[in-house]
């Protein structure tokens, strides 16, 4: 019995020791999570949404940075509830670790969705963007689109919706609206080519050619713009092959989930070595307090009286002989 007892205590202290561990691993990994994905909430996603209207990748950076704050948040509480051995406490970080296990999976599955509903309704609804919100100063939101676009064509090295559609711009307001000095601009700046330190290569090259019907190939060689689309560089970003921060979002959150799983059956596990040890060990004390009170304790009292000996049971009951 007291090998059992002593295995018992010996697996549970790996269990335990196991689950510091595991955490202090997992608090580096949240910190980690929380820098990468809050940087691509505040630098990355918005000109997503500007282009394509969606909040869905907007949706899925905003669980994986909410997921890694209560990681972090709930790795501190699962040390001090392991190092504790309270049930109560372990109760409440599988409960947290569920709920980060779960903002990770709905961010894959975000990213997932955002792939699929990239169609070429979403490419057409781009070039509407072009056509009537881009270059529009008279509307906060319009404002703010056009800089979206901005930062995605000279970002991703990639202009107007589709490839070669440059000819978009000039049934947009931005160019019903543009007044330039040298000319007629008929694509912005962010859709003209850029050196490897971020300089335009020839500004009025660039601007002021007038670009051909849409899908034929742009006069002189090489083109002063972009010619890959901003809809087919999405595209291309989200491919399986591609490495690109939409896939990593994605496998972040898968591999997230799978590890939050292997964090939560350690928990249960030590919840349930926890139970185990706190029943046993209270059977044992009913077993010692109902021993005291039954076994018979005799004394041996001298009469003062006569030369014999008494002897006396103290409980329940006496009985004097």
């Amino acid at each position: 019995m007291g090998r059992t007892l002593a295995q018992r205590r010996s697996c549970m202290s790996c269990v335990r020791y196991l689950i510091i561990i595991v955490n202090c691993l997992y608090m580096i990994v949240s910190m980690a999570i929380i820098g990468v994905f809050l940087w691509m909430a505040l630098d990355q996603v918005d000109p997503v949404k500007g282009v394509t209207g969606s909040d869905l990748v907007l949706i899925s950076v905003s669980l994986l940075v909410s997921g890694g704050i209560l990681l972090l948040l709930s790795t501190c509480f699962g040390i001090a509830a392991a190092s504790a051995e309270n049930f109560a406490m372990m109760i409440v970080y599988i409960i947290a670790i569920l709920l980060v296990l779960l903002a990770f999976v709905a961010a894959s599955i975000c990213i997932a969705v955002f792939k699929a509903t990239l169609n070429e309704n979403v490419r057409m609804d781009m070039e509407n963007i072009l056509r009537y919100q881009y270059g529009d100063t008279s509307d906060n939101h319009n404002i703010q689109i056009t800089k979206s676009w901005d930062k995605a064509q000279s970002t991703w090295h990639c202009c107007a919706a589709g490839d070669k559609t440059w000819a978009l711009y000039q049934e947009s307001k931005w160019f019903a609206m543009n007044i330039d000095p040298r000319g007629k601009p008929f694509v912005p700046l962010s859709c003209c080519e850029q050196t490897p330190d971020g300089q335009i290569k020839n500004v009025n090259t660039c601007q002021l050619t007038k670009p051909p019907a849409i899908g034929d190939q742009y006069p002189g060689s090489p083109a002063p713009v972009y010619y890959r689309g901003c809809y087919e560089t999405l595209k291309d970003f989200l491919l399986p092959d591609q490495v690109s921060w939409f896939t990593g979002i994605f496998w972040v959150g898968i591999c997230g989930g799978v590890l939050m799983l292997f964090v939560i059956i350690l928990g249960i596990t030590f919840s349930v070595q926890i139970r185990q040890e706190s029943s046993s060990s209270s059977i044992n004390a009913n077993e010692l307090e109902f021993l005291s009170k039954s076994t018979p304790k005799f004394v041996m009292n001298s009469s003062s009286n006569s030369n014999s000996l008494s002897l006396q049971q103290t409980a329940p009951h006496q009985y004097i002989f």
